[in-house]
């Protein structure tokens, strides 16, 4: 089981709230420029970037250093976010190294450098 917090002000909420399974990418510390895209007010967020449908139809970015697909169990209003519970039924895992995200720094996961 998995649970994704989302505020209910995101562009994509809309559509994952219709959704019955959310995709989880886990970035690796290769993906910095990614995860910079996905934090962006506007754009085609995909626009460009190397991806596939898993096996229950949700994006997982190539380069993850993990992806999983999840099918939507419950969901649970709290004031600004919606909390989505699910059950893992897809995962995959490669070596790269994830990336790590604390106190507003973003670190490579292998050694915990910090990355700008």
């Amino acid at each position: 089981m998995v649970i994704v917090c989302v505020q209910k002000t995101s562009s994509t909420y809309g559509a994952l709230f219709a959704s019955s399974h959310l995709g989880i990418n886990i970035m690796s510390d290769a993906q910095l420029g990614t995860v910079r895209r996905f934090a962006a007010k506007d754009g085609d967020k995909f626009l460009g970037l190397a991806w596939s449908s898993g096996p229950f139809g949700s994006p997982l970015i190539d380069g993850s250093s993990a992806s999983i697909e999840a099918r939507i169990k419950e969901r649970y209003q709290a004031r600004t976010h919606t909390v989505f519970v699910a059950r893992v039924e897809h995962a995959d895992v490669t070596d790269a190294a994830p990336l790590v995200y604390k106190a507003g720094r973003f670190y490579g996961g292998a050694g915990l450098e910090e990355l700008t």
